[in-house]
């Protein structure tokens, strides 16, 4: 069963006409810069950061949450030709904001048999399985994107 986040389908929509055309001109330039496997893994990294962050509440300034990932993927395409910096770039906050959304993701992938479905959790409890969740969610990110190895990592 895939991931699903409780939210209002209007929203949804809603949020997605408000960065249309962000999104429009962001997959022009992975297409214009990166080869058709590397773009492939960037809207991948696009459609699952789109998954987890367009439920969210705007934020303060009445955009999408998901324009500011998108936002700073879009300066990371200016700068550097390493479509794994993108990524990172997309998913950049999906550990520490929507971490509980990746770990029942990953939840339903382990054991499909069982359907689980993302629930809705008290913040208490949230807060109580953070630490696991974004362990999970690590574990489930690395396993959707991969990691590129730092020099220093092969020490």
């Amino acid at each position: 069963m895939p991931l699903e986040i409780p939210s209002n389908p209007a929203d949804l929509l809603n949020r997605r006409e408000n960065i249309k055309s962000e999104l429009n001109t962001f997959r022009n330039n992975v297409s214009e810069n990166f080869t058709p496997a590397e773009a492939e893994k960037i809207n991948a990294a696009l459609d699952f950061m789109l998954k987890i962050h367009l439920p969210q509440e705007d934020r303060v300034d009445s955009r999408p949450f998901a324009s500011h990932p998108l936002a700073v993927a879009e300066e990371v395409i200016k700068l550097s030709n390493d479509p794994e910096l993108v990524i990172a770039a997309l998913i950049h906050d999906g550990v520490e904001e929507q971490c509980d959304y990746i770990f029942a993701e990953r939840v339903n992938r382990k054991y499909p048999d069982r359907k689980f479905s993302y629930l809705e959790m008290t913040e208490a409890l949230k807060e109580k399985y953070k630490s696991i969740f974004k362990a999970w969610s690590f574990k489930e990110i690395k396993g959707k994107f991969g990691r590129k190895l730092r020099p220093e990592d092969s020490l």
